[in-house]
């Protein structure tokens, strides 16, 4: 069966060359019983693993039934060793976190068995090697006799023709080793057993052929006693491989097999897929760029989560569409005609030797939600209000904590109010970045003082002289009120004005233009201090449906991170928007910020990718030898690569599931900067980092399984 030609082996390691086996010639036959023995150093084991496949050779030709293997590849050696060979050694060579029939079972799938007969032929085989009461067992529980057993129960799965033995006995004590040697008497005879061992005496009884090696030749090979040559058909032997979806289950099983080894792996994939989605939060934060529109002015409350909208066309907005913009995702509350939000108010706590100032922006009470207040409640009536103080701005006043201010007047400077009483208090110390401060008023107060401030509206009044106009007053400011006398365009004034003469009076507010009247002035009024301007009731429904009726609205976001995707859809329903936040123009020290930021992440990406393989390189080291012992047992590097594939797959994946649930949870149990980074991962964001980690995850593998 097996022929040898002068065949001779060089080993080459950090430039030393040490010879192996030379000029080797030699012939064996299935039905032998082969004793190769020799001192250590000989090359003894050489021998055997030229014969077994597991080396190739230099010199010298090895024949197999006749067919010459000096051209085998690394693939046709393991096919070689797949369709002959079974291998029992002295460290056993076990997986020492299978248990017993998992060890048998390995075997029996890489050699292709059934799959649904390997269960049934593995408890077989362990049975004729007397394990069976220890089928369950993990490996590394076993004594040393015991494990040889396994390792023969696995050798006989693929019912191999060449059985190579290296020491199998040298770890073991007598009687164990007289139990394991009678039986691989007992399995071999219709193979050949290769046996090499440094005590011929334990073997003599059986072998039938003793060779042995000294100084790399062969010295002395000389027949024992007579063998029976086996009958077998080699033209029936074939290589049987597994299919993938065998190797998947399998894949698993060795996966947990190693629950310790898992857990570690995942972790470092954990923290990978958790650093990734946290650097991409505070990168979205980071470089958010402006936009310029036309269609708006300024604004003065630039608050991060606040968009201002309206019609292209200027027209009102309906009900139907006010509700189905308070009602898309990621919207807290909407002000209609928001001017007040553009308004700021001061106010001071009056004390002993000194006042203090704040300032902040106006808010009806009912967009507070209670959760919010930090001491307090909500305002009941027109001189209660809430407002929103630093903790340390409450300490600056003499205060220790926001429950002191309960209660306590303020004087607040704005039209028609003088005091009130803090009915409330929000800490704005949890507000994130570009969040601003409020005073959140009574509704019924908030739309008094809409109505004040936008019935004092700007205006503008032209004189036609000849065909020409002047305009005489530029700018003004003027009181509206509805007068009963009279009709069509009639209208009064108290300031100054030439009577019976057609005025065309722009009235417009702090953001969209206004209606346009065309007056006849036909008197003088008797108001005494401040500008006032009479109409008639047709003309002053007209006046205040253009300020009442609802041309622009604000929109405010759950959280800054939802405000682009917010924008966004209204884009979608066609109306004109804006983040007020991202009018201001974008300054350079922000654009070298973010520019560090995304070169900062790129180095981060690349780093991780090492640490993550330095770190991993030192566990998938401690899985060498089991994966060793696979290629042994018939796994070719084909299947070991699927399944390391498969499995560092799977560790990828369940880590950033595992990171994406905890990012989910602290969103919503952290505050400030850390949770607004968060809240800007979308789920397309989810999406690009799952294919990143599982893309690091296959590139790992691949350097694994080098």
């Amino acid at each position: 069966m097996l022929k040898l030609v002068n065949v001779g082996k060089i080993y080459s390691q950090e430039g030393n060359v040490s010879v192996g086996i030379r000029k080797v010639n030699l012939e064996l036959s299935v039905g032998e019983f082969v004793a190769i023995t020799g001192e250590s150093g000989s090359g003894k084991t050489t021998l055997l693993n030229v014969l077994s496949g597991i080396d190739n050779y230099e010199e010298g030709e090895m024949y197999v039934n006749g067919e010459e293997t000096s051209y085998f590849s690394t693939e046709d050696l393991e096919d070689y060793r797949n369709k002959y060979v079974g291998f029992i050694f002295q460290n056993y060579n076990i997986i020492d976190s299978y248990t017993v029939r998992e060890n048998v079972e390995a075997a029996l799938l890489f050699n292709g068995y059934p799959k649904e007969k390997i269960r049934e032929r593995a408890a077989e085989l362990i049975e004729k090697v007397g394990l069976t009461h220890r089928i369950r067992t993990k490996s590394s529980k076993l004594s040393g006799g015991e494990k040889q057993r396994v390792v023969i129960a696995r050798a006989l799965a693929k019912d191999p023709v060449i059985i190579a033995c290296d020491e199998p006995t040298g770890n073991l004590d007598y009687d164990s080793s007289k139990q394991i040697i009678e039986l691989l008497h007992e399995v071999s005879k219709d193979k050949l057993v290769l046996i090499v061992t440094h005590d011929f005496e334990e073997v003599k009884d059986y072998a039938t052929r003793v060779i042995r090696v000294f100084d790399s030749e062969i010295k002395e090979d000389r027949i024992l006693r007579p063998h029976e040559e086996a009958n077998i058909n080699f033209e029936e032997l074939k290589v049987n491989k597994p299919k993938r979806g065998q190797l998947l289950p399998f894949s698993f099983k060795d996966l947990f097999a190693s629950p310790k080894r898992l857990i570690f792996n995942s972790i470092v994939f954990f923290v990978m897929a958790l650093m990734v989605l946290v650097s991409i939060g505070f990168y979205r934060n980071q470089t958010r760029r402006s936009e310029s529109y036309e269609t708006f002015g300024q604004f003065y409350n630039q608050d991060t989560r606040r968009i201002v909208l309206n019609k292209k066309d200027k027209s009102f907005f309906t009900d139907a569409e006010l509700n189905e913009i308070k009602n898309l995702n990621g919207v807290d509350f909407i002000i209609e005609n928001d001017i007040l939000v553009d308004s700021k108010y001061n106010f001071s706590f009056g004390q002993a030797d000194y006042n203090i100032y704040f300032d902040g922006y106006l808010l009806p009470a009912s967009v507070l939600k209670i959760d919010q207040l930090a001491a307090g409640n909500a305002p009941t009536n027109e001189d209660e209000v809430v407002v929103s103080l630093k903790t340390s701005e409450i300490k600056n006043m003499g205060y220790k904590e926001a429950g002191d201010l309960v209660g306590k007047t303020a004087n607040v400077y704005f039209p028609s109010k003088g005091q009130v009483t803090v009915s409330g208090v929000i800490l704005s110390d949890n507000n994130v970045k570009g969040q601003m401060n409020y005073m959140y008023l009574y509704d019924n107060y908030y739309k008094d003082f809409y109505s004040y401030v936008f019935l004092t509206s700007y205006g503008y009044s032209s004189q036609s002289y000849d065909g020409d106009y002047a305009y005489r007053f530029g700018y003004d400011t003027f009181n509206v009120v509805l007068d009963n006398t009279l009709t069509g365009n009639e209208a009064k004034v108290n300031f100054d004005t030439t009577l019976n003469t057609e005025h065309t009076y722009k009235l417009e507010n702090n953001v969209y233009d206004g209606l346009e009247l065309t007056l006849n002035v036909i008197a003088k009024t008797n108001e005494q201090e401040g500008s006032f301007i009479h109409l008639s009731e047709e003309y002053y429904n007209k006046y205040e449906k253009a300020v009442y009726g609802v041309r622009q609205v604000s929109i405010f976001t759950t959280s800054t991170a939802k405000t682009d995707g917010v924008r966004n859809r209204i884009k979608n329903m066609g109306y004109n928007s804006v983040v007020v936040a991202e009018i201001a123009q974008e300054n350079v020290l922000d654009s070298i910020v973010a520019y560090l930021l995304i070169l900062g992440i790129g180095y981060f990406l690349v780093g991780t990718f090492f640490v993550v393989f330095a770190t991993l390189n030192h566990s998938q080291k401690s899985r060498s030898g089991d994966i060793e012992i696979l290629r042994t047992i018939g796994a070719t590097k084909a299947e070991l690569k699927f399944s390391l594939i498969i499995q560092y797959l799977f560790i990828g994946l369940i880590a950033f599931v595992l990171s994406m649930i905890l990012l989910i949870v602290l969103r919503f149990t952290t505050k400030g900067e850390f949770r607004l980074a968060l809240e800007y991962l979308d789920f397309l964001d989810y999406i690009i980092v799952l294919v990143l980690v599982l893309a690091m995850s296959y590139l790992l593998s691949l350097l694994f399984i080098k």
